[in-house]
């Protein structure tokens, strides 16, 4: 099965972003660990979060430390200093950050196509509408999301100006 697609440059951005400017976390509360396609940043992203959650300052000291023995797999000290080393400022990290969702939105509903392929390929006649409606209804959970986090975002943006 192929590897499901994610866009590596906007989430070295955002990894980035946070280690030059940990308050940018908090421009992001929509994006979790798991929205990362790379294993390693996602390992990384939810470290990250768990620092922040605790008010632990976030550097490649601090990180690593955190990591403990995950530090080699996700490439080791250097490969953290160098991620803050690829983006100069976190002015841009919500605009990575959509990158990345929409790339996990997009993953998630492959997932769900994938397996529904499985399922009817090996299901008898009995089992295909049930197949069938169980994938709409999970598609239509996925789009809901998507809409309730947009509305998220503009109501954060309107308590914002206001």
């Amino acid at each position: 099965m192929a590897e499901l697609p994610y866009n590596n440059e906007a989430e070295i951005c955002v990894i980035g972003s946070v280690l030059i400017d940990n308050d940018s976390i908090k421009a992001i509360p929509f994006l979790g660990a798991k929205d990362f396609g790379a294993e390693r940043h996602r390992t990384i992203y939810g470290a990250m979060l768990e620092m922040h959650d605790k008010g632990t300052p976030i550097d490649y000291i601090t990180l690593g430390e955190h990591l403990g023995d995950r530090l080699k797999s996700v490439g080791g000290t250097s490969y953290i200093t160098q991620l803050a080393d690829k983006i100069p400022t976190s002015a841009a990290i919500e605009h990575y950050a959509q990158i990345i969702k929409a790339y996990s939105r997009r993953n998630e509903a492959l997932v769900v196509i994938r397996e529904t392929e499985k399922k009817l390929l090996g299901a008898n006649h009995d089992a295909f509408d049930e197949s069938i409606s169980d994938t709409i209804g999970t598609l239509v959970e996925i789009t809901e999301k998507r809409e309730s986090g947009k509305k998220r975002e503009l109501k954060e943006e309107k308590r914002i100006q206001e």
